[in-house]
């Protein structure tokens, strides 16, 4: 093999024109060295694949792959992530639905602002509100900020020059305690009287009461243990999964208002698991589905549910996710912003303080809790080691 004066490997032609040069890498013995061949047009070409190879190994990084198209790499990108399994199917949806369609095509090494500007474009003549364009252009920035920093595949991410789109952040509804209490009086008797109640008297996310068990309540101690949430994936159906982080494992004192919700939902159940006979599925989940006979409760059906009776009460719609907000006011100023902060599964005080929405008075809203929830304002926790 001929070699330059400098003691590398030269490119030598092949029968049709074109040139190749052969790499070693890796040094011992040879089942630890791997040969790499490198080819173009010419030699000089050749060369400059050639100093770029040896470059990036001196450097510890991977070599520039040109034939590398953004599409290949965002979907390696995605397979190759360790985070909750309801983040990365969010993250694989935004990037087979939204991005790959418009510049997925695209060399990585040839991609640049003006691309992804023209993507954001694209998703805007389609009709696709603002929050979804802004979420897939902060997940194609954290794909390319791998790609820069971990692997080194580009010397820049191109989305830091991309202009970001405007997103009015929606402002959290929480409702007054008159309007908790018109909701209150529709549900009741309803089979997921026990859910809105629970909703509102222990602040858990919509996931956090899917995924509750009997087996959860401590009837004696008058506790419930939050110890999962429920998440539906395609394909697999119903699971219940880990909750979002270590904080949001809590146990939590029931108010006298949802301990007898449970109760009567409990009595409730019964006459239907007696009715299904032995096609119940004993799952020991809480809140089951009308029709599923034992089986997981969908979160969109609670939310069309709950419109439903907001709208029979007179009171906006609201997200499932505003009763949290709601509770969280109430619970605030009822014990003070620390014990609520256990309540609510809180990592930091911070986000705590983005959930409550001030009344009047803290002794007005002390009131407003008695009033709504029976009598119980002692609606905060027990929180076992999270304080």
């Amino acid at each position: 093999m001929a070699r330059s004066s400098k003691g590398l490997p030269e490119p030598y032609q092949l029968r049709d024109g074109r040139w190749k040069v052969a790499l070693q890498r890796g040094h011992g013995s040879r089942e630890h060295r791997v040969r790499v061949y490198l080819s173009g047009s010419s030699a000089e070409e050749v060369r400059a694949k050639r100093d770029d190879w040896l470059r990036a190994q001196e450097e510890g990084q991977r070599p520039p792959d040109k034939r590398l198209t953004t599409g290949t790499w965002l979907r390696r990108w995605v397979d190759s992530l360790t985070l909750r399994d309801r983040t990365i199917e969010s993250y694989r949806n935004v990037v087979e639905l939204h991005v790959l369609p418009r510049i997925g095509g695209i060399l990585l090494t040839q991609l640049g602002p003006l691309d992804i500007d023209e993507m954001l474009a694209s998703m805007r003549k389609a009709g696709i509100r603002p929050p979804t364009r802004a979420y897939a252009l902060r997940v194609l920035s954290i794909a390319l900020n791998c790609a820069v920093k971990k692997k080194r595949l580009i010397p820049y991410n191109p989305a830091d020059g991309a202009d970001r789109p405007p997103v009015a952040r929606r402002r959290p509804t929480a409702l007054t305690p008159e309007q908790v209490g018109s909701l209150l009086d529709v549900v009741r008797g309803d089979r997921l009287e026990g859910l809105y109640i629970l909703g509102i008297a222990t602040a858990l996310r919509r996931g956090e009461l899917l995924a509750l068990r009997w087996s959860d309540w401590d009837r004696s101690a008058q506790t419930l243990s939050v110890e999962a949430t429920l998440l539906y994936r395609a394909g697999k159906g119903f699971e219940r999964v880990a909750p979002k982080t270590a904080g949001s494992v809590r146990t939590i004192r029931l108010p006298v208002v949802a301990q007898a919700a449970l109760t009567a939902h409990s009595k409730r159940q019964a006459v239907e698991r007696l009715a299904a006979g032995r096609h119940w599925v004993d799952n020991d989940l809480i809140f089951t589905g009308e029709r599923s006979g034992g089986g997981a409760l969908a979160g969109a059906t609670v939310v069309h549910l709950l419109h439903r009776k907001c709208d029979e009460a007179g009171i906006p719609r609201i997200r499932f996710h505003d009763l949290r907000h709601s509770a969280a006011t109430f619970i605030t100023d009822a014990v003070g912003i620390a014990q609520a902060k256990a309540v609510l599964g809180h990592s930091t005080l911070a986000m705590t303080e983005r959930y409550v929405h001030q009344s009047a008075t803290s002794q007005a809203a002390a009131d407003a809790i008695d009033r709504v929830l029976a009598g119980s304002v002692d609606a905060a926790v027990d929180a076992i080691g999270h304080e």
